[in-house]
């Protein structure tokens, strides 16, 4: 799931994925880490996603600046 950021999606994600039968797909999200200022924080976004495998983290000139170095060891 990409595109926006699709952790303030949770409900539809794990909506459409009760209705697939993904145990032979991979879940994966590309985000922004807003969520990571916190382990407390981090773990309760990411744990909401129904059987998330991999993240991949979207660092650009648009995000870039909104992460520290310690929200990106965290999300690591």
């Amino acid at each position: 799931f990409t595109g926006g950021e699709p952790t303030l999606h949770i409900d539809l994600i794990n909506g459409l994925l009760s209705r697939l039968n993904y145990s032979n797909y991979e879940v994966q999200i590309t985000t922004n880490g807003w969520f990571a200022k916190s382990s407390a924080h981090l773990e309760k976004t990411l744990g909401a996603i129904s059987s998330l495998n991999r993240l991949q983290l979207s660092y650009d000139v648009f995000h870039g600046n909104r992460l520290s170095a310690e929200d990106i060891c965290r999300l690591k």
